[in-house]
This record gives C-alpha cells, sequence and structure tokens, in this order.
C-alpha cells in the first residue's frame, strides 16, 4: 500500500463540514450525517473528530465518541445483548470515511491509529466500533484496519442498518433506500 505523504490530521473545523458531508454521503449514505450534528460535536469533549488533509482538500475523517458501558449498548441498534461488561469508559470508533480516489493510500489506517492515541491520552482503555460490511461479504475493509490496531473481531449483526435507515431516510450507497448490510462488532 502506497502511504499518503504531507497529510495533515486535524480536528473538525466548521469549514470542513460541506466537504466531510459530501465524503460522508458517498462513503456512508445519503444523508447518514448531517451538518447539524457535525457542529455539535466540535465542541464536545466526548467526540473526537480527525479530518485528513492534503494541501487545502480534505480526504477523509474518523470520528470517535467516549461512552459509557450503559451509552454504548444504547447506541448500538442490533445485538448489544452480545457486548461484554465493560469496566471503564470506552472509546467508541464510530466512523472512518475516505474519498474513493484516497483509498488505498493508508489515510483510514492513520485516522484510526491517531484517533486510538487520542482516546487513551484521554484515559480510555477499552474499544469498540461498529465496522460496515456491504451485503453479501463477511469483511470490512474498517475491521482490518481495526485487528491490526488491536480491536479485535467479536460478532456479526445480519442487516444492521436496515430498520435505522428506513426510519431516518438516508440511503446506503450499495443497497440503495434501505440497507441490507451487516455490521462486525469488534471490542478490546
Amino acid at each position: 500500500m502506497k502511504r499518503e505523504s504531507k497529510m495533515k490530521f486535524v480536528p473538525l473545523e466548521e469549514a470542513h463540514i460541506p466537504e466531510l458531508l459530501k465524503i460522508a454521503d458517498a462513503e456512508l449514505g445519503e444523508n447518514y450525517l448531517a451538518a447539524e450534528y457535525l457542529a455539535k460535536v466540535i465542541n464536545d469533549k466526548s467526540k473526537i473528530v480527525l479530518v485528513a488533509i492534503k494541501g487545502v482538500k480534505v480526504s477523509g475523517f474518523g470520528l470517535a465518541s467516549i461512552l459509557t458501558g450503559p451509552e454504548l449498548r444504547a447506541k448500538l441498534l442490533k445485538g448489544s445483548e452480545q457486548l461484554p461488561e465493560f469496566a471503564g469508559r470506552i472509546g467508541l470508533i464510530d466512523n472512518v470515511a475516505i474519498k474513493e480516489d484516497k483509498k488505498g493510500l493508508g489515510i483510514g489506517s492513520n485516522i484510526v491509529e491517531k484517533l486510538i492515541s487520542e482516546l487513551k491520552q484521554k484515559g480510555i482503555k477499552e474499544f469498540a466500533s461498529v465496522a460496515w460490511v456491504p451485503a453479501n461479504e463477511t469483511k470490512s475493509n474498517l475491521g482490518n484496519i481495526l485487528e491490526k490496531n488491536g480491536i479485535p473481531f467479536g460478532y456479526n449483526v445480519e442487516n444492521y442498518w436496515t430498520d435505522d435507515s428506513l426510519a431516518k431516510g438516508y440511503d446506503c450507497p450499495l443497497c440503495g433506500i434501505h440497507c441490507a448490510c451487516s455490521a462486525n462488532i469488534h471490542f478490546a
């Protein structure tokens, strides 16, 4: 894998939001993230949003949250009963999205490494993530990155986003109107 040189990773600023939304719409599903939500997380101490920038162009982003065990269980759309008990606060790698033409350059790996590092600096010792698995597949790109960073696969939840995508009106970039993709839940 060719590594992207001269890439900066900076905290989210209001000026980044329009470009992040374009990436999120293309990679996570149209309307999956909202501008209002991103504007709120800028000053939220329980959230970390890192933006990958080369020159002045946004190449991708990653979002992490700091949650308690009950908050994590409530946040999961399905499958929370299979989670282990967590001893303290948990760092949840919420989303990682990279522009299509920048994939394969190590940007996603760098974002995950930096999110984990920042979470550890905040005293987080336990981690979790919901990794998107396209319908009819078993692995996710994010899952591979998580595993390389010490957050192993825990279990799979079929049709993880179906009900949520219908209720909230976002479209899966692969499935369309409703999402039939599954999720691999990772935790350490």
